[in-house]
């Protein structure tokens, strides 16, 4: 330790370390064929890293996905893709149409609400969902953040659920 005019400075030495030869991204682990799929997901998320976290989870379990930032960028994809998206996968705080909008938005644009599958993905409590006005039935509600296996596993689930048939 050393005193100087403008204050103490401290040295310390750390050993170095032997550099990594490992990628700076996570590897993904090989899918479970149980949890693969071919279906098309929309995933309507603000957040750039996370959408893309999902697309690349998604994909990798070969979903085909298309991508939206906001409820306006969904109702267009939707409008364009409705005939082949399975599942609509979306957070519900967004910038300009929300998530809870978007969903309302997209009930119009379909013969019967039970066609439209959506699960949402989102930080907020199911007290401030139902302050908000609530979602309707049949919406699944999943917490972030969420685990790789959490997110594939989940729109298995959605998957398997939907194409399940209906009690009589």
């Amino acid at each position: 330790m050393a005193t100087s005019p403008s204050g103490t400075t401290f040295a310390a030495y750390l050993p170095m370390a032997a550099p990594s030869h490992e990628p700076a991204t996570p590897r993904l682990p090989q899918p479970s064929p149980n949890l693969r799929g071919d279906e098309t997901i929309l995933v309507v998320e603000d957040d750039d890293a996370v959408r893309r976290s999902m697309r690349r989870v998604l994909e990798f379990h070969g979903y085909q996905v298309i991508e939206a930032v906001d409820g306006i960028e969904a109702q267009a994809a939707w409008r364009q893709h409705r005939a082949r998206i399975a599942l609509v996968l979306t957070d519900l705080v967004m910038p300009g149409m929300d998530g809870f909008r978007m969903i309302a938005a997209l009930q119009g644009h379909r013969p019967r609400f039970a066609d439209l599958h959506v699960a949402v993905v989102t930080a907020l409590s199911s007290e401030e969902i139902a302050r908000r006005g609530g979602l309707p039935g049949g919406v699944r509600v999943f917490t972030k953040p969420l685990q790789f296996d959490e997110l594939e596993a989940l729109v298995r689930e959605r998957l398997a659920a939907l194409a399940a048939p209906a009690p009589a």
